[in-house]
């Protein structure tokens, strides 16, 4: 009887990365990449898999976990508005100043038609005056116009 060469090669894996902990580290740290988290898994697990195959089998494992909840919306039923991000700068070139500024956004839920301005604040004027300029860059008013969760806009939150 011929000795025991162990496992054949194609049915060794390695160890399998955490896939809830990386979607996690994904969502909560806006400065962490599917590029770190691999580098920490190949820290712990040097045999593990390559950054291609980590990559997409997470993406596959994502897939599989992605719930789509699709939205009808009616033409000019609903405008959805918020200030976008971070600030951006805008530049006094003769000056050689620089201003923060939030960027305003509104986008018509059925068309995804998009109007943008940047202002120097988020404050009740410039909330109220950006809004102003999107109806009039829409030419009219939608039924319903939905705000998320900022300061200017929104007095007191209430649960849907």
């Amino acid at each position: 009887m011929a000795p025991s060469r162990g496992a054949p090669r194609s049915q060794i894996h390695p160890p399998e990365p955490d896939y809830a902990a990386i979607c996690r580290g994904l969502q909560t740290h806006k400065h962490v990449t599917l590029q770190l988290l691999w580098e920490e898994y190949r820290g712990q697990n040097p045999d593990g898999y390559r950054y291609s195959r980590y990559c997409d089998l997470y993406r596959s494992w994502r897939r599989r976990q992605d719930v789509v909840l699709r939205h009808e919306h009616r033409a000019g039923e609903k405008l959805f508005v918020d200030y976008a991000g971070s600030t951006i700068p805008i530049y006094n070139g003769v000056a050689g100043q620089v201003w923060p500024a939030a960027l305003f956004v509104a986008v018509l839920g059925a068309s995804s038609y998009t109007y943008a301005e940047a202002s120097l604040s988020q404050g009740l004027a410039d909330w109220i005056g950006a809004h102003m300029r999107a109806f009039e860059f829409m030419g009219g008013v939608p039924e319903i116009v939905v705000p998320d969760n900022l300061k200017s806009g929104v007095t007191k939150a209430v649960p849907v």
